[in-house]
């Protein structure tokens, strides 16, 4: 149980080292395709996987050890490569990308949502149609052999992130007697996830009429579903590009 404790805790120290490297050599250089951010962050897109097919057992703790460092040793490998073609590198002066004042943007939004799939289709067309950006929802995409919690950290380097908090459930406390209207318990993890992530200024919640709203996430922006939804939605989009220009 302690070996597993600490493999966690690896894991953990290891994606938040692994993001920061992503996100310093993103910023380092200015080339238009950044080859070399494409390159770092794939590195590891789809180690183990032929371990899998062969048939071998990927659940023993000593595999997902050995993996850890393999992992690692991808990146620190590459890392050093880079470090020493440094002195080669040229960068553009004049890049096109949508990125100002430090920030790289992805022209894309992450949708959170429940079981509504009329809700999360209707506002993936607004956000794709209208605003065109590209509206990122998870089952759309294949797992390639990746759990769900991976799936998500690898699809979540998104702009902004709109939360579809839909009545899919019932639920009151203890001391409450009456049942009121909540959004499932993902969402309302997904959310919190997208708030530390890209900062409360970036997570815009979508609502329905009687769904619960946790007293601890004020500040965040929430839009009721109403008939000036998207106008709403539109212009709090468009600010988080806009501030940045």
């Amino acid at each position: 149980m302690q070996e597993l404790e600490q493999l966690v805790k690896y894991y953990i120290d290891f994606s938040d080292w692994n993001d920061y490297n992503e996100e310093l050599i993103k910023r380092a250089f200015n080339n238009q395709h950044n080859e070399y951010y494409k390159k770092y962050s794939n590195i590891n897109q789809g180690i183990g996987i032929y371990d899998y097919i062969r048939g071998i057992d990927t659940n023993q703790l000593a595999y997902k050890v050995n993996l850890a460092k393999k992992k690692v040793e991808n990146c620190v490998m590459t890392l050093k490569r880079l470090v020493e073609k440094l002195p080669l590198i040229v960068q553009d002066e004049n890049i096109q990308d949508l990125q100002t004042k430090g920030r790289v943007f992805y022209n894309r939004g992450f949708i959170v949502h429940g079981h509504n799939d009329m809700k999360k289709l209707e506002v993936a067309r607004f956000v794709e149609n209208d605003l065109k950006r590209k509206a990122i929802i998870l089952h759309e995409y294949p797992n390639r052999g990746r759990t769900i919690i991976e799936k998500f950290e690898d699809y979540s380097k998104v702009d902004f992130a709109v939360a579809l908090w839909t009545a899919d459930d019932d639920g009151k406390s203890k001391k409450e007697n009456d049942l009121k209207y909540r959004a499932r318990q993902n969402v309302i993890f997904e959310t919190g996830f997208f708030i530390g992530k890209l900062g409360r200024e970036n997570v815009i919640v979508l609502y329905e009429d009687g769904v619960e709203i946790p007293s601890d996430y004020s500040g965040v922006i929430f839009i009721r579903f109403a008939e000036n939804w998207k106008d709403d939605l539109r212009k709090e989009i468009n600010a988080i590009y806009q501030l940045e220009i």
